[in-house]
C-alpha cells in the first residue's frame, strides 16, 4: 500500500500523450498502440480492489438488511457473497486472458463484438458513476449524525457538498487525490478491524436464525441491496496493462478482494447484532451499526467512528472517480468516444471534463431519489447488466474461442458452469426486481442512463 501511488501514473501516460500531440489529435495520432508503463503489484492491485469495495456498505446496509429479513439478515450477505464471487470468478479468468485496459469492455467486445462490449460497459460506467451520488447521500448522513441534522433537505445539500469538494480534488491534481486516497484506505481498514474485535465478546450466532420459503421474493430483494456492498472489485481487472504480471496478480487480487469483504460484512452483522438486538439494529435503519459503535465505545467514540466512516465512504467515492476515467480512456483509445471526453487540463493535468461529466450525473442522482432502498437497487440493477455480460463471454469463448486463447490464463476448474450460474443467478435477481411495478421509477431511469451511451457510439462511428 505504501507503494500505491504508482496507480495514478495512469495518468501521467495519459498526460504525455496530450502533451506531445496536443488536445486535438489527429487520425494518424489515434492510430497509435498507446502502451502504459507495468508498475502494479499484487500489493497494490489488492488495495485498489479493498479500498473500492469497504466503504458505504458495510455501515449502511446492516440495519437495512435487518429491516427486511430480521434474525436472517446474514442470509441476504452470504447470497451477495457467492453470487458476487461467481462473477469475481469470470472476471479473473478473463482478466488473466485478456490484458488490455479496459476491464468489461474489451471482454464483452472480444466475445460479442464492439456495440455489446460498449453497451455493457457504458453501464459499468453509467452504474458506477451513479453510485457517486449514493456515495456522496451516505457520507452525508454519516455527517447528520456527528452534526445532529436529520432533516432530509439539509442531508441533500451536504451531499451536494462532498460532491463538490471530492470532484475539486481530483480536478485539481491527481497527486493530491492520490494521497487522499491512500490515507483513507488505511484508515478505513484499522477501524472495521477494531470494531470486529472489541465486538466478539458480544458476538451471537445463534441469532442468525431462518426464514420460511414465504420470505423468498425478500430474500432476493435483499439480495439485491446487498450486492451494493460487493460492486467495486471489477476496477482490479480495468488497469491490467498496468500491472506487472497480470495474469498471476489481478485474478488473486480480484478474489482475495471478494472474500475479504465477505467474511467482513457478516462479521459486522454479527457483531451489530450482538450489540443492539436485531429489532433495535432494524429500527436504527441505515445508521444501525453506527449506533451500535456508540453503545460499544461510548459517544465519543461512536462520534469518531462516524467520522472514520465518512473517511471510508469518501475513500471509495474518490476511487470511483479517480479509476473510471480509465474506461473512458479505453472508450476513446479504441474510437468509441471522442477524445474530448479525456481531455486534459491545461493547468492541473487532469482529465477535467470526464471528471465533471461524471460529477452531474452523480448530482442528478442525489436530487431526484430519496429512499436509500431506492437508489441501491436502481444502480444494482444497472450494474447486473455487465456482471451477467462478462459471464456470458467467458461462457461463449469457453466454448467458441474464436481469437481468445482461453488457455493462456488461469485454470479454472468448472469456468462454463461457474459462467452460466453466475448469469443465472444475476438474471433472476433482475427479474424480481424488474416484476415489482413498485420499481417503474428506479427502472426507468437506469434504462435511460444505458442507453444515453448508444448515441456516443453512432456518433463516433463515422469517425472509426
Amino acid at each position: 500500500m505504501y507503494d500505491f501511488l504508482k496507480f495514478r501514473k495512469f495518468y501521467k501516460s495519459l498526460l504525455v500523450i496530450e502533451a506531445g500531440l496536443g488536445v486535438h489529435m489527429t487520425e494518424s495520432d489515434k492510430k497509435v498502440e498507446i502502451k502504459l508503463k507495468r508498475e502494479l503489484r499484487l500489493l497494490e492491485a489488492t488495495a485498489i480492489g479493498i479500498g473500492t469495495v469497504v466503504g458505504s456498505g458495510v455501515v449502511k446496509l446492516p440495519g437495512v438488511l435487518a429491516g427486511m429479513l430480521g434474525n436472517a439478515q446474514v442470509i441476504a450477505w452470504i447470497l451477495g457473497g457467492v453470487l458476487c464471487t461467481l462473477v469475481a470468478l469470470c472476471f479473473a479468468k478473463l482478466s488473466s486472458v485478456i490484458t488490455r485496459c479496459g476491464g468489461p469492455y474489451v471482454y464483452c467486445s472480444a466475445a460479442f463484438g464492439r456495440l455489446i462490449g460498449f453497451i455493457v460497459a457504458w453501464a459499468y460506467w453509467i452504474g458506477l458513476t451513479m453510485a457517486i451520488g449514493a456515495l456522496a447521500l451516505f457520507a452525508a448522513d454519516s455527517l447528520g449524525i456527528v452534526l445532529n441534522i436529520s432533516e432530509p433537505s439539509s442531508l441533500t445539500f451536504l451531499a451536494l457538498v462532498i460532491l463538490v469538494v471530492l470532484t475539486t480534488f481530483n480536478i485539481i491534481g491527481v497527486k493530491v487525490s492520490g494521497i487522499i486516497q491512500d490515507i483513507l484506505t488505511i484508515l478505513k481498514v484499522g477501524i472495521w478491524v477494531a470494531f470486529v474485535i472489541c465486538g466478539i465478546p458480544v458476538l451471537r450466532p445463534s441469532g442468525i436464525g431462518s426464514v420460511s420459503v414465504a420470505d423468498f421474493r425478500g430474500i432476493i430483494s435483499a439480495t439485491l441491496i446487498a450486492i451494493w456492498a460487493y460492486l467495486g472489485f471489477e476496477e482490479v481487472t480495468v488497469p491490467t496493462e498496468e500491472m506487472k504480471k497480470p495474469k498471476k496478480d489481478a485474478p488473486i487480487a480480484v478474489i482475495i478482494t471478494i472474500l475479504f469483504a465477505t467474511a467482513l460484512y457478516i462479521s459486522v452483522s454479527l457483531v451489530a447484532s450482538g450489540i443492539l438486538g436485531v429489532n433495535k439494529l432494524a429500527s436504527y435503519g441505515k445508521r444501525g451499526v453506527e449506533m451500535a459503535a456508540r453503545a460499544l465505545w461510548g459517544e465519543l467514540g461512536g462520534t469518531l467512528f462516524s467520522i472514520f466512516m465518512i473517511c471510508s465512504i469518501t475513500a471509495v467515492m474518490n476511487g470511483i472517480l479517480l479509476a473510471n476515467s480509465r474506461l473512458l480512456f479505453a472508450f476513446s483509445r479504441d474510437g468509441l468516444l471522442t477524445y474530448t471526453l479525456v481531455k486534459v487540463h491545461k493547468k492541473f493535468r487532469t482529465p477535467w471534463i470526464a471528471i465533471i461529466v461524471q460529477a452531474l450525473i452523480a448530482a442528478t442522482v442525489i436530487i431526484f431519489f430519496t429512499t436509500i432502498a431506492e437508489v441501491l437497487s436502481m444502480i444494482d440493477f444497472v450494474l447486473l447488466v455487465p456482471h451477467i455480460f462478462v459471464s456470458l463471454s467467458l461462457l461463449k469463448l469457453s466454448l467458441r474461442p474464436g481469437g481468445v486463447n482461453i488457455k493462456a490464463g488461469i485454470r479454472l476448474p468448472g469456468e462454463k458452469v461457474i459462467a452460466l450460474v453466475a448469469s443465472l443467478l444475476s438474471l433472476m435477481i433482475m427479474a424480481n426486481f424488474a416484476s415489482d411495478f413498485a420499481n417503474i421509477k428506479a427502472i426507468s431511469y437506469g434504462l435511460g442512463a444505458m442507453l444515453l451511451g448508444v448515441p456516443f457510439y453512432l456518433a463516433s462511428k463515422g469517425t472509426r
